[in-house]
């Protein structure tokens, strides 16, 4: 049975979509990478924010440390929906196509958005270059102390700022090989609790990632702008082993 609460009118439908279109018109989110200083403390990621417009998503990648951060405004956190995003990716690019999908679904009545079959981000995010990278001929860790997992484990192309917000599948800084049932469930509901917060707030979006001995370390920061923290977490995937790649020469300079 479909929830009543996710039932629109196509008018409604094709309204959202045209807005979703226009916002890819104009570009997803400008992307800066940070060479010059170090930015694994908060006074360099201060510094780094303070350098580029609000909306643009810094990163650093090293040998020791990976760092992807964002100052989001108030109530842009959902600017980029999931399924109009998927659908965009499987060759739904205009107006008329997408009212196509929906007639063949719902016919002129009112009814949901269509699906894409199977997730095509997800599919571009696997076709992607990335530094940190599980190394899948290890089978996976029995004794692991993550709390769930998948029906098959699986590791996903993770995306460290949430495509919501930037409209990025594919660039290496911003994306990285975790858990999947990490990345599905507890990561993704945090996320989802966080762009809820920023209907209300601007949140200064931190991710920040490192290894250890007992596993490959993910956790979250959250500051309002006067850099107070609002909400931290943090995940450690033991179920898979990683493969760490930098750029000698220019990524371990610091």
């Amino acid at each position: 049975m479909v929830k009543k609460k996710n039932v629109i009118t196509l008018a409604e439908a094709q309204q959202r979509f045209q807005k979703f279109l226009d916002q890819k018109s104009h570009g997803t989110t400008a992307v800066r990478e940070v060479q010059s200083f170090a930015i694994n403390t908060l006074a360099g990621r201060q510094r780094a924010l303070g350098l580029v417009p609000h909306n643009t998503a810094v990163w650093q990648h090293t040998n020791r440390w990976h760092v992807a951060m964002i100052y989001i405004d108030q109530g842009t956190g959902f600017h980029f929906k999931r399924d109009y995003l998927d659908l965009y990716a499987s060759g739904c690019q205009s107006l008329e196509q997408f009212t196509e999908l929906w007639r063949a679904l719902n016919g002129d009545e009112p009814g949901v958005i269509p699906k894409a079959s199977g997730s095509k981000t997800s599919t571009v995010r696997r076709q992607q270059h990335s530094y940190i990278v599980a190394n899948q001929s290890l089978a996976p860790n029995d004794h692991s102390n993550i709390e769930g997992d998948l029906p098959v484990s699986q590791v996903h192309r993770t995306h460290l700022i949430t495509s919501q917000i930037t409209g990025i599948e594919n660039n290496k800084g911003l994306l990285i090989d975790y858990d999947g049932w990490l990345n599905s469930n507890p990561m993704n509901e945090y996320e989802l609790m966080i762009l809820e917060r920023n209907r209300e707030q601007p949140i200064i979006w931190n991710a920040l990632v490192w290894q250890q001995t007992n596993g490959l370390h993910l956790r979250y920061e959250m500051y309002n702008p006067d850099w107070t923290l609002l909400d931290s977490q943090e995940w450690i995937d033991d179920r898979w082993q990683y493969f760490w790649y930098y750029d000698k020469g220019i990524q371990d300079q610091f």
